[in-house]
């Protein structure tokens, strides 16, 4: 089987969200979770997922193009945490979690 590697960059992203008011009202799809990024905090479904791609760039790429959604990392271990235990407190995360193929 051809293996894989995963590299996590360490990189800061924030989010400017145009749609503030439809993305607080946003029902998250099955599989995904309601979490608060950011400061001010902004409500976002977020997602557990692998990728194959070699950079935080390409990574980006596929959420934006494939998910149609933000690629994200904790701002503390304090947020890391928490969207852990929120993942773990949600079963549908982690059942649902896929594994796509950037191309």
């Amino acid at each position: 089987a051809p293996s894989t590697s995963t590299t996590i960059a360490s990189t800061s992203t924030t989010i400017q969200s145009t749609t503030s008011q439809d993305c607080a009202n946003a029902v998250c799809d099955e599989g995904w979770f309601r979490t608060v990024r950011g400061n001010p905090g902004q409500p976002l479904c977020m997602r557990l997922f692998y990728h194959d791609t070699s950079s935080y760039y390409d990574a980006e790429l596929f959420c934006y193009n494939v998910q149609q959604a933000f690629l994200t990392g904790p701002d503390s271990d304090t947020e890391y945490t928490e969207i852990m235990n929120q993942a773990r407190n949600n079963p549908d995360v982690v059942t649902n979690m896929t594994s796509r193929m950037y191309e």
